[in-house]
C-alpha cells in the first residue's frame, strides 16, 4: 500500500463532495499525449464528475519543458471531453509548474469566479501525492478533500509498477522536504 495515502482517501472510501474537482497536472509526452499519471488523474476526475462530486472540474498544469510545448491543463481538459465532461463544466489553470502553484493559482481562479474558498474542493491525484497536495491546498486557503485514483498503478503488484511507485514515493519524500523548507506545508 502506498505510504502517503490518507485513510480518508483509500480506494472504496465514500466520494467526497465539493464546489469543484481539482485534477492536478503532470507531464505531457513529446507527442502531445498525457503520461500515465496525468491520464489516471483525468480519468478519475471525470469519474468523480459523473458521480456528482462537484459541478465543475479544474485542470491544472502549465507548459511542458519539451522542445514542443504543451499546456498540461489544456491537454487534460481535451482528454476529459473525450470522456464525457462537457467544456461548460471545465476550467483550466495553465500557468502552474508545482503543486504549490497548482493550489495557489487555483485559489485565485476560484476567487475570480466567485467560488467561496471555504467550500470544499475535491483534489484528484495519485495516492502517494495526496497528503502533500491536500496540505498545500489548505495552506493556500482551500478546504481540500482527497480523492485517490481507485485503479492507479500505485496499487499494482507487478515488479515494473512497484519499481515505478518506489521512484515516485522517493521523489515525493524529497518534495515534502522542499515544501516544508519553503513553508508550503
Amino acid at each position: 500500500m502506498p505510504l502517503y495515502c490518507p485513510d480518508a482517501a483509500r480506494p472504496g472510501a465514500p466520494l467526497p463532495h465539493g464546489s469543484v474537482i481539482v485534477v492536478l497536472g503532470s507531464d505531457v509526452e513529446q507527442n502531445g499525449l498525457l503520461n500515465i499519471d496525468s491520464d489516471e488523474r483525468v480519468i478519475a476526475g471525470a469519474e468523480a464528475w459523473r458521480a456528482g462530486a462537484a459541478p465543475l472540474v479544474v485542470f491544472t498544469g502549465g507548459t511542458t519543458k519539451h522542445p514542443i510545448s504543451f499546456v498540461q491543463a489544456t491537454v487534460m481538459a481535451g482528454r476529459a471531453r473525450s470522456l464525457g465532461v462537457p467544456a461548460s463544466a471545465e476550467l483550466e489553470e495553465g500557468r502552474s509548474q508545482t503543486t504549490h502553484e497548482n493550489a495557489c493559482f487555483t485559489a485565485a481562479l476560484l476567487r475570480e469566479r466567485g467560488v467561496p474558498l471555504d467550500a470544499p474542493v475535491v483534489v484528484v491525484t495519485e495516492p502517494y501525492h495526496l497528503r502533500r497536495a491536500v496540505a498545500i491546498f489548505a495552506r493556500c486557503g482551500l478546504a481540500a478533500r482527497p480523492w485517490p485514483i481507485a485503479r492507479s498503478y500505485a496499487y499494482a503488484g507487478t515488479p515494473y509498477w512497484r519499481l515505478r511507485l518506489f521512484r515516485q514515493e522517493t521523489r515525493e519524500s524529497l518534495a515534502w522536504v522542499k515544501a516544508w523548507a519553503l513553508g508550503w506545508v
